[in-house]
């Protein structure tokens, strides 16, 4: 017990990494789940448009958890970067973080505009 809690405390980044790609593996699973169940709409148009809305809803979530815990993933690399830990290139690791903060925007953007026009 004590050679894992000093393994983990001196190489935290590859136990950090592993819980975020498991993050990404259920988000993937969570994408794939919705795409499958809609994929018959797309060849036949006689599915129910309820069950086409949930399928759309788990493709969207699917994606924005792969998404979110990259830019987690990112942004913690980028942290350890900065205090002199790690040889991350800071440059990309800031490209990454306003790219998503600017398509956080948009959207959120884009969610108001929905809201507004179909009151």
């Amino acid at each position: 017990m004590d050679a894992l809690l000093i393994m983990i405390v001196t190489h935290p980044l590859y136990y950090i990494g592993a819980v975020l790609a498991f993050g990404a593996c259920m988000g993937f699973l969570i994408f794939l789940r919705g795409f499958l169940a809609g994929l018959n709409q797309l060849f036949y148009i006689d599915g129910d448009d309820e069950h086409t809305e949930l399928a759309r809803m788990r493709v969207g979530w699917g994606v924005a958890l792969m998404v979110n815990m990259f830019v987690l993933w990112v942004a913690i690399r980028g942290f350890v970067t900065l205090i002199g830990f790690d040889t991350a290139d800071l440059r990309k690791t800031g490209t990454i973080i306003c790219s998503y903060a600017v398509l956080v925007v948009i959207l959120y953007m884009l969610d108001i505009a929905f809201k507004k026009e179909k009151s």
